[in-house]
């Protein structure tokens, strides 16, 4: 079964952030710096992607106070764990949590633009990802 897990600071550092490095090229990432003071404030939260004991991925989204959005900010599925429905299940789960939002936001990165062929290849899938999922552009 898929749950989605909120983790603090420590946690996220320690189990994620090596992953999030991996699969997010510099550009596209934050700090770690940054990344722990918007968790402070608290508007930044880290979630493992579980499927019973077993972390399959990792989110990070942002709340603010009197704002009925949820931004999506980064999402991510492990190499050794991508095409078994990890993150169709996860996107649901995440969704069916912020059912009483008015709208989650997210973003890609612009398509053609990545500095290799690989990484517009990346941008090409997660496109077609949020696509397949009926989420608009």
């Amino acid at each position: 079964m898929l749950n989605l897990k909120e983790i603090d600071y420590k946690e996220f550092k320690r189990d994620v952030y090596n992953n999030y490095a991996k699969l997010f090229a510099e550009e596209e990432r934050q700090p770690l710096k940054i990344l722990k003071k918007l968790f402070e404030e608290g508007n930044l939260k880290f979630v493992k992607i579980m499927d019973e004991e077993i972390n399959v991925g990792f989110l990070i989204y942002v709340t603010t106070i009197h704002n009925p959005y949820i931004w999506l900010d980064y999402f991510a599925i492990y190499k050794e764990y991508q095409n078994q429905k990890y993150g169709t299940k996860a996107v649901q789960v995440f969704k069916t949590f912020f059912k009483d939002y008015d709208g989650i936001y997210g973003e890609i990165e612009k398509l053609g633009c990545g500095k290799t062929e690989e990484e517009n290849n990346i941008r090409e899938k997660r496109l077609k990802f949020w696509e397949n999922l009926g989420l608009n552009s």
